[in-house]
């Protein structure tokens, strides 16, 4: 218990630390900066989509004993993938700079940072299903120690200082990685076909569901920069961040259950997955409740004291918070589905919330209605609607998830 304990505090220690690069960029760079930031991790998140669900079954793969033998061939084919897709990527942009006027230094930057940060989703994947607490929290604090030591530095090369602090953070993890962890270094480049196949029908249905689940994040900040402005972006930087910093104990929670709710799934002992899964949905609501609270009755004294001239930004996390609520309560209802292999449910909830979230969007386009606050309203709608539809379909697909439905031939293959 110490050490699960350790791991959750630790790396919220760590994702505060870096967070904290965060407040020194809304606390010192302008609207049209924080704009630009925005967009840049919005790029690095769509990169991820090029993983293909790879790391979603090798997550799996790696998270069950007695798939062992596989563990090699499963490190060398994504990493190897890896490296291929970020080549071809650099490629690709060198040789549109010839063709399109572009800022060719910064699409650099954010294609080699997406390419590290896809190493250091998967190594964080490898090392979390094989339960190594203590190795992520090091590799996870030194990494985000040194990028906010670094965050600095736009007061001298202005926002690309500031995009190669961000950067800094997945290089570090990787190179320690490498130095630290030389057990599950590849020991040669290759794409196994069959290990692919495996990994596509444990991860490919999880991959169309994160597909939905990176567009929900990002495409409102292409559709704002575009339609209103980059400091009409800006502004939403504050109901960003704390959803960041909010959304930090659940993922820590859910990369501490997953491994072994999927683990004690397959040797059939639903008792144990169950109340692994109660365990982190009484977690999330005691957290919501203590963070409702505190947002609302010190929210604003807050904001005040630390960034008095960015204090209208706070009434858009206001707007929000309901719909980020739902969020997080909705989480140990997908944790469920999946760990069962009911996956279909949960690509159906990330479409319907993309596609309400889009609609939303297009619909006040439409009304010329398109605002920032009309934005975050949507936000809070399509966020109810994810719950709800997420709480019906575990409750018809419970018969199921208790007789081990899906998990028959998927570990046959």
């Amino acid at each position: 218990m110490y050490k699960k304990i350790n791991f959750v505090a630790i790396n919220i220690l760590s994702s505060g630390i870096f967070f904290s690069q965060s407040l020194i960029f809304l606390k010192y760079m302008p609207d049209n900066d924080l704009g630009i930031i925005m967009l840049f991790q919005a790029v690095i998140a769509l990169l991820g989509l090029s993983q293909i669900g790879l790391f979603n079954g090798g997550l799996r793969i790696f998270s069950i004993d007695k798939e062992a033998e596989n563990f090699k061939v499963t490190n060398n084919t994504n990493v190897s993938y890896i490296l291929l897709i970020t080549a071809i990527l650099v490629i690709g942009i060198l040789i549109s700079s010839i063709f399109f006027d572009f800022n060719l230094l910064i699409f650099l930057i954010a294609s080699l940072t997406g390419g590290f940060a896809l190493l250091k989703n998967w190594f964080s994947n490898l090392l979390i299903a094989r339960k190594k607490l203590k190795e992520i929290n090091i590799l996870n604090l030194i990494s985000a120690i040194v990028s906010v030591s670094t965050a600095f530095t736009f007061f001298i090369w202005g926002v690309v200082g500031a995009l190669l602090s961000i950067a800094s953070m997945y290089v570090v993890f990787v190179l320690l990685f490498f130095v630290l962890q030389k057990e599950y270094l590849p020991n040669k480049l290759e794409i196994n076909v069959r290990m692919v196949k495996r990994m596509f029908t444990f991860g490919f249905i999880p991959y169309l569901s994160g597909i939905a689940v990176i567009l929900n994040n990002q495409i409102d900040r292409f559709f704002i920069a575009e339609i209103i402005s980059l400091e009409a972006l800006g502004q939403f930087f504050l109901a960003t961040a704390f959803i960041t910093v909010f959304n930090l104990l659940p993922t820590n929670l859910n990369s501490l259950f997953l491994p072994m709710a999927i683990n004690s799934y397959s040797e059939r002992k639903i008792n144990q997955t169950i109340q692994i899964t109660k365990k982190y949905f009484l977690i999330l609501l005691l957290y919501s409740m203590l963070s409702t609270l505190t947002i609302v009755f010190l929210g604003e004294t807050v904001v005040n004291l630390i960034f008095p001239d960015k204090i209208g930004q706070l009434k858009y996390l206001f707007i929000m918070l309901p719909g980020i609520i739902a969020i997080i309560l909705s989480k140990p209802f997908g944790f469920i589905l999946y760990v069962a292999l009911i996956l279909k449910s949960i690509l159906w909830s990330n479409i319907l919330s993309l596609f309400s979230y889009l609609s939303i969007l297009i619909l006040l386009i439409f009304l010329s209605a398109f605002t920032i606050e009309n934005i975050a309203y949507g936000k809070t709608i399509q966020g109810i609607l994810v719950l709800i539809f997420l709480i019906f379909a575990t409750f018809f697909q419970y018969k199921k998830i208790k007789n081990y439905h899906f998990i028959i031939d998927k570990y046959q293959i």
